[in-house]
């Protein structure tokens, strides 16, 4: 099985309880989405929300997930769950990737994480445990019954009512072979597979460098001048001039810099004539252009 996905995604677990979903997502899925670029000083940022896990952060003691005051707290744990999806899909932490692993089966519950990724502009995708073979799904006798009114919950009601849902991506996971539980290793058949990561690490401006980030010129290119000069720029001609102390100093336009303006052949030429002092910031491909 490969999972094809982009930077910048969550990733919702749907499946019943029991049917290895945190197996999954700590044995293959989190591995395969690590990612280190040591020239850039970057490394994958993972963040991992369970409900039970913080249903047992919150009481304070590492309960069974089936102990009553484990649903009792489920309110709080929820709350908490979103605040912290909301946290880290926001500026300046953007995880590169979260896994929400909760049972992904309320319909309310999966708005609420599609609302999040959408305000916060992050791509949403399911992971779907959808076994072939039903005894899969049965890891433990006592919990038999819940776990048989759950895969009931995701045949009747959740299959159908996914793809009309507008996920980035649904990955189905067909059979419970995902980790090789004598040999304590995952099947390497189940590979995670990055669509962007080369234009993602493009956009990683280098550490060496000091920069000066401005957003919204508007053609505003004599505002732009008297901004530069502030700062210690120099203008001869039309030319930039740069003193010692801004020589490892690079200009970050990161968007709007024409339109809404009347000054649109004076901007572009000044760009033009200084484009070795400018990172233009594309904003389809998220890169920086000189």
């Amino acid at each position: 099985m490969e999972i094809q996905t982009r930077v910048h995604t969550i990733f919702m677990l749907v499946g019943s309880t029991e049917c290895g979903k945190t197996t999954f997502a700590k044995e293959v899925l989190i591995p395969g989405l690590r990612f280190e670029d040591t020239s850039r000083n970057v490394r994958a940022n993972i963040q991992y929300l369970s409900s039970d896990q913080i249903r047992q952060e919150v009481l304070g003691y590492e309960y069974d997930k089936y102990d009553q005051v484990m649903l009792e707290s489920s309110e709080q744990a929820f709350h908490l769950l979103f605040e912290r999806l909301k946290m880290v899909t926001s500026f300046p932490v953007n995880a590169e990737f979260v896994v929400v692993d909760t049972t992904g089966l309320s319909e309310d519950f999966r708005a609420k994480v599609k609302e999040i990724a959408f305000q916060n502009n992050y791509n949403l995708e399911v992971i779907v445990f959808d076994y072939r073979k039903r005894e899969d799904y049965y890891a433990s006798e006592r919990s038999k019954k819940l776990i048989t009114n759950h895969i009931n919950r995701l045949k009747k009601e959740v299959l159908g009512s996914l793809p009309r849902e507008g996920y980035g991506k649904i990955h189905k996971v067909r059979a419970k072979d995902f980790y090789v539980a004598e040999e304590r290793r995952a099947n390497p058949e189940y590979q995670i597979i990055f669509e962007d990561l080369d234009a993602y690490l493009a956009t990683i401006l280098p550490q060496e460098q000091q920069y000066i980030i401005i957003g919204d010129v508007h053609e505003c290119v004599d505002d732009l001048k008297g901004l530069l000069l502030d700062h210690g720029y120099k203008i001869e001609a039309g030319k930039l001039v740069v003193c010692d102390k801004l020589k490892q100093t690079k200009l970050v336009l990161v968007g709007d810099w024409i339109d809404k303006g009347k000054q649109t052949k004076d901007i572009v030429e000044f760009l033009y004539d200084n484009r070795e002092h400018f990172l233009l910031r594309t904003w389809k491909s998220r890169e920086f252009r000189r």
